[in-house]
């Protein structure tokens, strides 16, 4: 997952992404990053930040606040997220990437279907 998010932005944003951070990510989550960060190049290491439960306050310190509300305690799983974004779009529309309607019309793009 980290290198396929590594080569995402390093691909598409190679260095505009001044910091990414990872918000209260699971222990196999942080156990895995610390054994793979010494292979990331460390310019790209230096840019994720793997929070734990003082992220509000590392954020502040970052300059950043969060808007709209605060974080969910937890997330739906990622199959509960697939499930339901296939009751309202087709597999082949997904598998080209999937952008929230809501988000489209923003944009002024039409919604497909």
């Amino acid at each position: 997952l980290i290198k396929e998010v590594n080569e995402l932005f390093g691909w598409y944003y190679p260095e505009t992404v001044y910091q990414f951070y990872i918000i209260n990510a699971p222990l196999v989550f942080r156990t895995a990053w610390s054994i793979i960060k010494p292979w990331i190049h460390p310019i790209t290491a230096a840019k994720f930040a793997v929070l734990g439960g003082d992220w509000r306050k590392r954020l502040d310190q970052a300059g950043i606040s969060l808007t709209g509300g605060d974080l969910p305690r937890r997330l739906p799983s990622w199959k509960a997220e697939a499930e339901r974004l296939l009751e309202r779009e087709t597999l082949e529309t997904l598998s080209l990437g999937y952008m929230p309607h809501d988000d489209l019309a923003s944009l002024g793009i039409q919604a497909p279907g």
